[in-house]
């Protein structure tokens, strides 16, 4: 079995985990407040349906339908990936 090395594995973490540099480009010039609000709703809203979080973020965080449409589409990385984060705010 071949093992992975440290530069190897951190690539495929990061790939995995954070998508930032794969992510499309309407959400990638989102301002930090609404990053953080997508954010902070995928990861925390498990009640909410897709179609319900898209119309909160559209009407009340004034996130457009495209970049909210975007980011759901991550919404089952938070699920099933206890470290997934959408955005880096490093």
């Amino acid at each position: 079995m071949a093992t992975l090395n440290q530069a190897h594995f951190r690539e495929l973490l990061a790939n995995s985990l954070y998508p930032q540099d794969r992510l499309p480009p309407v959400l990638q010039a989102l301002p930090r407040k609404q990053k953080e609000q997508l954010e902070d709703s995928l990861a925390n809203d498990e009640n909410s349906s897709d179609e319900e979080l898209v119309e909160f973020w559209v009407s009340e965080c004034g996130i457009s339908r495209e970049a909210a449409d975007a980011a759901v589409a991550f919404r089952t990385n938070f699920f099933t990936q206890v470290m997934f984060r959408l955005f880096d705010f490093n």
